[in-house]
Order: C-alpha cells, then sequence, then structure tokens
C-alpha cells in the first residue's frame, strides 16, 4: 500500500467551495476516508500526513494563514490554519479587447485576475463602454439606468449570491457620476396648511412618527400653532429613515436653507440619535429641535416605561440633542432627560395624540 494521503488532501481542497479550512478538518477527513486507525497507521500515521501537507505547500497549493501562525495543530505540529492557493487562470480575452476598453475603463483587476475575464463580465464591460462613448446622455435615475445597461434595476444592491454592483463599478473605476446616474432621494408625505404654496411656507415641522404626523396633520386644519410654534407645513420623515429622506427637502423646496425647521422624535436612545446625524448631515439647513413640544411630552408623562430591547445608546449624540435645552431655563427637564437616560427610560411621539394637541386651555 502506498504511504502517501496525497489523494485523500487533493479529495478534501476541491470538494471545499471556501478557500480556508484548519488541519484540524482536513484530519478529520482523512481518517473518514481510512476507515480505519490502524489502515491510516500502516499509511505512515500523523508522520506521513505532516510530510504530505509540506509537500502540498511546497508545490504552492496551500499556505499557512499568516494571522493565525500561532495557533499550533496539537498533533502535526504546523499551523493550524491554512488557504487554498487559486490556481493561476489564463486569459480569456483577447488583449487588443482590454486596451481598447481601457481607454474609457480601468481594467487591472480583470488583467491581475484572469479567472474574473467572464462573458457574462465581458457584457456588462460593453455595456458601459458603449453607454461612455454616447453623446448628449441626459441625468436620470441610478434604477433606471442599471435597467438599461443591465437590464436589472437593482444592479447596484448585494445579492444573496454575493454580487454586488457598485463594487463592480468601483472595480473598473465608474462612479454613477460617469453613468449620468443619481440615487435620488425617496419621496416624503408632507402637507401644509390650509393647502398653502411651498413658496409661501415659512416654518416646517418634521416629524418621526406616522400616528403624530398624522394628529398634528388633522390640528393644523383647526389651528396655525402646534405648542406655541407657528406650523406652516408638517413632514413625515419615516422614522429610521429620516436621515436618508430628508435629503428630499432639497427637491421640495427653491431655497430650503430660507426655511426655518423644527424637529421632533421619540425620546430615547435612538431619537436623540437620529436627530444628532440630522443635524450634522442638514447643517445648512438649521435643523432644530421642537422644544416646546419636547417639554409638553415630558409633563404628559411621569413614569416614563423602559426603552425597548435593542436600542443602542450614544452619549455624545445625546449631549448634542440635550444642548438645544437652556441650562438655566430648562434645568428641570434637563435633569429629567438625564434621569431617563441612566435609567433607560423612554416617552414616545404618541404620547401626544390628536385629543390633546387640540385640548382647549
Amino acid at each position: 500500500m502506498e504511504p502517501s494521503f496525497c489523494l485523500f488532501i487533493e479529495s478534501f481542497l476541491s470538494q471545499r467551495s471556501q478557500l480556508g479550512f484548519t488541519l484540524d478538518e482536513l484530519e478529520e477527513y482523512v481518517l473518514g476516508q481510512t476507515q480505519n486507525m490502524n489502515t491510516y497507521i500502516d499509511r505512515g500515521g500523523s508522520a506521513q500526513l505532516k510530510k504530505d501537507i509540506l509537500l502540498f505547500e511546497e508545490e504552492s497549493k496551500i499556505t499557512p494563514v499568516k494571522s493565525k501562525i500561532k495557533e499550533i495543530h496539537r498533533v502535526l505540529s504546523l499551523p493550524n490554519h491554512w488557504r487554498k492557493n487559486k490556481e493561476k487562470t489564463e486569459e480569456t480575452w483577447a488583449r487588443s479587447y482590454v486596451l481598447t476598453k481601457m481607454t474609457k475603463l480601468d481594467l487591472k483587476k480583470f488583467i491581475q485576475n484572469p479567472e474574473n475575464q467572464t462573458a457574462l463580465n465581458k457584457d456588462r464591460i460593453d455595456a458601459i463602454y458603449s453607454f461612455l462613448e454616447s453623446p448628449n446622455r441626459k441625468l436620470v435615475s441610478a434604477e433606471e439606468r442599471m435597467y438599461e445597461l443591465f437590464q436589472k434595476e437593482k444592479w447596484l444592491l448585494p445579492e444573496p449570491n454575493g454580487e454586488n454592483g457598485q463594487s463592480f463599478l468601483s472595480k473598473i473605476k465608474i462612479s454613477l457620476d460617469d453613468l449620468k446616474a443619481k440615487k435620488f432621494p425617496e419621496p416624503i408625505p408632507y402637507e401644509t396648511r390650509n393647502r398653502m404654496p411651498l413658496f409661501e411656507v415659512q416654518t416646517v415641522l418634521i416629524t418621526e412618527n406616522n400616528s403624530f404626523y398624522h394628529s398634528v396633520r388633522r390640528t393644523l386644519e383647526e389651528q396655525e400653532v402646534i405648542a406655541g410654534i407657528p406650523v406652516d407645513m408638517i413632514v413625515y420623515a419615516r422614522g429610521k429613515q429620516t436621515i436618508a429622506n430628508l435629503e428630499y427637502l432639497y427637491a421640495l423646496f427653491e431655497q430650503p436653507t430660507q426655511k426655518q425647521y423644527f424637529y421632533v422624535g421619540d425620546l430615547d436612545p435612538e431619537g436623540y440619535s437620529i436627530f444628532a446625524q440630522v443635524r450634522r448631515k442638514y447643517d445648512d439647513l438649521s435643523i432644530n429641535i421642537a422644544k416646546n413640544i419636547y417639554l409638553w411630552m415630558l409633563r404628559e408623562e411621569p413614569n416614563p416605561p423602559a426603552v425597548d430591547k435593542g436600542q443602542r445608546k450614544n452619549r455624545e449624540d445625546f449631549q448634542l440633542f440635550l444642548h438645544q435645552f437652556n441650562e438655566i431655563e430648562n434645568a428641570e427637564e434637563r435633569a429629567k432627560l438625564e434621569t431617563m437616560w441612566k435609567e433607560n427610560k423612554r416617552i414616545p411621539q404618541e404620547v401626544l395624540n390628536y385629543e390633546k394637541l387640540t385640548r382647549k386651555k
């Protein structure tokens, strides 16, 4: 009997879809193939297996993982973590083709990795190259352009198989701007008081939650002021999507920086962070909290419930939110907010409903 495990090692490597493996896995596979310990020992046992592993390394078929090289296999006295080396692949694209396309695209990654020179990638490159050759193209949405080029409007989104259109564009150093495409912001629900024209709007109340949006919308049919704040327009920014969705304000208004914006969300870690991120991202809009509404929320709920599980706390975001309350004038409210933060308590926007907003004082 040939005292070698090379065929077993070859079989083990060919069956693995992942590049990485451990000698524990390899040893278990070899023992399974030899069926019993006596056969394993007859073939040379651990000493022969170690010799064959080193032979595969010498032939550049496998390599120890450098970051885990200190973890040694208990029996073989070799690094436990290894990876398969990719076999060299011959180029399938003609060099003349590559040189032609490189006048507009960066194909270095495909030259360095010939295994990516597939028919599918060639079709993609042809489509992009043809587009770049076409003159006088106008700006369209990213989804529309992706469908035009690849018959797949969501091509930029990651797929279950690991493919990623955005990564492909980065690889050839092409941006959406090059393709005359743009990711337009999501339209956001809004309503102006008494159907006021957008150019007349001066004050905008941005709300995080759907129910509060509708309560304010209904209230504006009866009165112009909410908690002392004159509101010309109410915007629903959709909770966690608020940070991205507010970009739509730039498309909505001709002079968005000339408006006055007030923001109201939940009094909880997530709500504080949403406001803080909005404030940082849209610093030219000078968005401030609707302080009077928050003060009302604090008064309405003397016994705040516990924060929902899974909310992350960011002290820096909380401090930015807290800074909107005057240290002297709002000392009591600041103290309550600090206590809520420490005790993981919250007050949702729903504490103020339509009945309370329209209650006669």
